[in-house]
């Protein structure tokens, strides 16, 4: 990895957010501009609200996607000013966050947002009892998604579809005409949960924490928030001692 400070500096934006962000535009795109080739069928309850955003938002879908574009050319203009009041004065490093930042957006910026302070915090954290939780914002997220989907999936009259507007009314089509679909979703995603969190396992012995405690909070974080307490895990890179 690049040494923070140096004018040449540039860092890979993860592989993860590369896959996820290129699977995502492309998605997204394919549903604005094109989406008799779009494989609605195939792809369950998902495919299905797609198929009735398409139908019955195709203009909003359209102003939504120029927002995202305009919001990108923006974080990359952005990620040039940062360069420079962090220093980066290289041509090739400088063009390589501008164009990073386009194509995948606040996984990149972020990466450049936290440059020269990233250091100080891992070496001021490398113990063996390190745990972050996740951001207030995130949780919210979280717990509302889980509650909701599971709501769905087995008690959806727990829920005030008819207060919700069309979300309520996709809500309703879903409940009516895919509701084993929205079980067996609910499965899959708690098989992953669970995979992810016996996964942050493994990376805590890799990064030297070694605590029962903070391993416990972080499989217990990851089960529940999934890659919000992943992404901070991976992004955890303690200052390893000097071999001798």
């Amino acid at each position: 990895m690049a040494q923070t400070g140096k004018s040449d500096y540039f860092k890979r934006t993860s592989l993860f957010w590369i896959i996820a962000v290129t699977l995502a535009v492309g998605h997204f795109s394919v549903i604005v501009f094109a989406p008799e080739v779009f494989p609605f069928a195939y792809l369950g309850p998902y495919g299905t609200f797609c198929q009735y955003l398409q139908e019955n938002y195709s203009n909003a879908l359209y102003i939504l996607w120029l927002l995202a574009f305009a919001v990108h050319v923006a974080e990359a203009l952005i990620s040039l000013v940062l360069c420079s009041n962090k220093g980066i004065t290289s041509g090739t490093a400088r063009f390589l966050w501008f164009f990073q930042t386009f194509l995948f957006g606040m996984t990149s910026l972020g990466l450049l947002i936290n440059h020269v302070k990233l250091k100080a915090v891992d070496a001021m954290m490398a113990r063996p009892d390190f745990f972050r939780a996740v951001g207030f914002s995130k949780c919210i997220a979280g717990i509302l998604f889980v509650g909701v989907f599971t709501s769905l999936a087995f008690a959806p009259e727990l829920l005030p579809l008819s207060c919700l507007g069309p979300l309520g009314s996709f809500f309703r089509h879903l409940v009516d005409n895919n509701s084993d679909g929205l079980i067996n979703f609910w499965w899959f995603l708690l098989g992953l949960h669970v995979a992810e969190a016996c996964l942050a396992l493994r990376v805590c012995k890799e990064k030297g924490i070694g605590d029962g405690t903070a391993r416990f909070l972080w499989f217990l974080q990851t089960l529940v928030f999934g890659y919000f307490s992943m992404g901070m895990l991976f992004d955890y890179q303690p200052d390893r001692p000097k071999q001798k």
